[in-house]
């Protein structure tokens, strides 16, 4: 899905995949306080809290990076990921 839809989920997806992986860990910040961890904003939270959607944030974007380096995704992730993650 390309365009302004596409986007919005994409950073839909990015968000919940935060929440799910940080939830594991005893996390209880919502998808809109990730939300506004992630746009700099401030929210009751614990420091570890706030730093592993931080860390978090900052390893799905390299893990995206190197697939885009690797050539599996594109740029503006198109269906070539979903071609790769099924096979």
């Amino acid at each position: 899905m390309e365009g302004a839809d596409g986007v919005r989920l994409r950073k839909l997806n990015h968000i919940r995949t935060i929440r799910g992986t940080t939830a594991i860990e005893g996390n209880t910040l919502t998808e809109e306080q990730i939300t506004a961890v992630l746009a700099g904003k401030r929210v009751a939270a614990t420091r570890r809290e706030i730093d592993e959607v931080k860390g978090a944030h900052r390893a799905y974007a390299k893990i995206v990076r190197q697939l885009r380096d690797a050539n599996l995704i594109k740029r503006e992730g198109g269906k070539k990921f979903g071609r790769w993650i099924a096979a």
